[in-house]
């Protein structure tokens, strides 16, 4: 999750040459190698560009506090950074949302309609 104001200002101090925003998260860096792939991915025309793995924990159904089942886990993804987004397209995404707002940034650009790539 990521905050809608720190976002919009940091968008608003870089330069108009800047094409692309990386989130990385507080983890390991990701190489170099990794980021450059994931930039030729975006100039082909995706959105955005996110590691992905597979879910491998257990997905409960939960009802008025209970358990009623279980979730396929086969077609599930757990997106982690690095995140690459074509900045045009992360600021038409913000500028609809409050300064106050928090999001998932892939969930917010899948919701208006974004192509998003998931690389294991």
């Amino acid at each position: 999750m990521v905050s809608t104001r720190d976002v919009k200002e940091a968008l608003g101090s870089l330069p108009a040459t800047v094409r692309t925003i990386a989130i990385t998260g507080s983890g390991e860096p990701p190489s170099i190698d990794d980021l450059d792939a994931m930039a030729v991915d975006l100039e082909t025309g995706w959105d955005a560009v996110a590691s992905g793995r597979p879910v491998t924990e257990a997905v409960k159904v939960v009802e008025a506090g209970w358990v009623t089942g279980s979730l396929d886990r086969s077609g599930l993804i757990s997106v982690s950074p690095p995140i690459l987004i074509d900045r045009e397209v992360l600021g038409s995404v913000l500028s609809d949302l409050s300064e106050d707002a928090w999001i998932d940034p892939i969930q917010a650009l899948v919701a208006g309609g974004g192509k998003v790539r998931i690389r294991p």
